[in-house]
Formats: C-alpha cells, structure tokens, sequence
C-alpha cells in the first residue's frame, strides 16, 4: 500500500508542477492570476486529503481502497484541468490582444513592422483546433494538451512578447506614418488649388487692365458741363441795358 501511496503521490507531483509552471507562465502573459487552474489545485489538494486520511484503514478494507483510488485519481484529474484552464487563459488572452493590436494599429502596419504576426495567427488557428478536438475526444485530451504546452505556446508566447514589448516603438512608427500621410494630402490639395488661385488672379487682373487702358466712346456729362463753361463770352451774347421807353411809367 506504500508503494501504491508513493507511486500516486510523485504521480501527482509531477502533474502539479507542470500545472503551476504553466499556471506562472499564463499569468506572466496575462498579468492576471488564472483563478480557475488556482480553484482546480486547491480541489486536487483537498483530495489528496482525503486519499491521506483513509491510507492507513484502506490497506485491508476493498471499500476504502476503492474510495483511496478515487481520491487519488481525482486529484490527478485536478492537476490536469489546472494545467489544461492555464493553457485555455493564455491562448485566448493573446488571441484578444492580438484583435485588439489589429484595431488600434491596423493590419498592414502592424505585419509591416512584425512579420511574425502571420505565424502568430496560424499558431493561434491551431491551437484553437487543439482545444475543440480535446473536448469531443477526452480520451486523448490529456496528450493533445500536451502537445500545445510543449509546440504551441512558447512561439505564441514568444511572438506576443515581441509585439508588447514594442508597442511604443509601434505607435510612434503608426504615428509618423498618419502624420507623413496628412502632409501628402495636404500637399496634393494645393497642388490643386494654387494653379486654380494664381488663374483667378490673373483674370481679375486682366480685366482691370482692360477697364482702364481702354478708350473712352462718349464724353462723360459732367466734363460737357465744364467744357461749356470755360468758353469765352462774346459782346452778342452780353445783356444789353433796358431802354427808357421800356422802364418808363405809363
């Protein structure tokens, strides 16, 4: 029965360290704690427990080896889901992440500055698949997250430490590339409106030009006017006096 306990227990060990490895790793990427994988250790721990207080009876008892085997396999069960809740938090985090780097800097600038964006996806696309196969085979659940722990997290990890650790770098870069766009805008506007502005001038000017440069038909009233009188007047045109038979009473 002792060599059962121990056989179970470095069983479990191992399991629970795998699971707190990835456990700190997640919780590195997401700097959150993933509480569900901490909720699945403290269920495991309870079970082991359990197994503990009925080791000593259970060696003679069928009931309580039975219910010893319980304890101990749902402990390793609980090893497992914290390891497998770690990986499901680290997967979905960068996957948010990544959706939310593509709105805020759009997809071509941000490939043009991290081609490893491509491959980022496609990790994450596969890794998506993992997980849904995991859940409609449980049988190979334990080997398929395996698998992702062991060949998909750490370029996932990798690539989205990458892209973090470079954001700044990123906005600046997005940032001088909106700003040399609006100087193009703004230079291919005027491009268009000073031949515009320099015509319009021109024909204005032209046209004042014309106005004043050209001759006269008729001449204006008020010059006819001064014309008349600054002409001499003749003694015909003089008033002559009254004559006395004109003024003379009646």
């Amino acid at each position: 029965m002792r060599e059962e306990l121990g056989a179970a227990l470095a069983s479990i060990a191992t399991e629970w360290d795998k699971a707190e490895k990835l456990m700190k790793l997640a919780e590195k990427v997401r700097a959150e704690v993933v509480q569900p994988s901490v909720n699945e250790l403290r269920y495991a721990g309870r079970r082991l427990v359990d197994a503990w207080q009925i080791a000593v009876i259970a060696e003679d008892d069928p009931e309580k080896q039975k219910a010893f085997d319980g304890f101990v396999n749902d402990a390793l069960f609980r090893c497992h889901c914290a390891q497998h809740d770690a990986v499901d938090a680290t997967v979905l985090f960068v996957q948010s992440a990544l959706n939310q780097y593509e709105e805020d800097f759009g997809l071509g600038p941000l490939t043009r500055h991290f081609p490893d964006v491509a491959d980022l996806r496609l990790s994450l696309a596969e890794a998506g698949d993992l997980i849904v196969s995991s859940r409609a085979n449980r049988g190979n659940r334990v080997a398929e997250y395996d698998a992702l722990a062991a060949q998909h997290l750490p370029p996932i990890i990798t690539t989205y430490r990458k892209i973090q650790t470079n954001r700044a770098a990123l906005e600046a870069l997005v940032a001088d590339s909106a700003n040399e766009g609006r100087i193009t805008s703004r230079r291919f506007r005027w491009s268009i409106i000073w031949p515009v502005l320099v015509a319009v001038v021109i024909a204005v000017a032209a046209y004042f030009a014309g106005r004043i440069t050209a001759p006269t038909a008729s001449t204006p009233p008020a010059q006819s006017a001064a014309s008349s009188l600054s002409k001499p007047v003749t003694p015909d045109a003089q008033a002559q006096p009254p004559s006395p038979s004109s003024t003379a009473p009646r």
